[in-house]
């Protein structure tokens, strides 16, 4: 009877333990992403502060401007560690036109550079209302990281909002603060 007793309270403890390591607060979307894999399947889904995605219902993405900066990062390797630099600091836009980033858009690809270790394949820079953002592909033996950031200008660092395998990103909707 002891014995019963005593594993009955060790279950009712291992329950509790569990259902209030369970009971953090619930994790708030960032931003929405359109992406399309080798397949050719578009995936609607919402980044989430925790790091996951969640599935949402298709949405029309933000119009934005996107820039290519690949071509504005050297790569590396000195015994087995990979270091990238950024050596220039040109936009290209979608229609191929060339200008020179500003403070805020260089200070983002310095962030990426600094946070990068394999060579950068292809980056586009998006700027979505005020708010930039960085999809990078990255080239890596067996597999293509292909990692979306947020510029966090208070603190100039790229913050890593996800990544995913060999995708190509259609799109980004901003979430309305409610």
């Amino acid at each position: 009877m002891e014995r019963g007793m005593v594993f009955i309270i060790a279950i009712i403890c291992i329950i509790a333990i569990l259902l209030c390591s369970c009971s953090g607060k619930a994790s708030t979307p960032v931003v929405n992403v359109a992406t399309i894999d080798d397949s050719g399947a578009i995936s609607y889904s919402s980044i989430l502060d925790n790091g996951k995605l969640e599935d949402v219902e298709a949405f029309t993405v933000d119009v934005v401007k996107t820039y290519d900066i690949t071509n504005d990062f050297d790569y590396k390797s000195v015994k087995n560690l990979g270091f990238v630099s950024l050596k220039s600091s040109y936009l290209i836009d979608e229609d191929g036109t060339e200008s020179r980033a500003d403070d805020v858009q260089k200070n983002f690809m310095q962030a990426l550079a600094d946070v990068s270790h394999h060579p950068l394949w292809n980056v586009q820079l998006i700027e979505d209302a005020g708010q930039y953002f960085a999809f990078v592909k990255l080239n890596v033996n067996w597999w293509t990281p292909c990692i979306l950031y947020e510029y966090d200008a208070e603190n100039n660092k790229a913050v890593k909002l996800y990544e995913w395998d060999d995708v190509d990103l259609q799109g980004i909707k901003i979430l309305e603060n409610e």
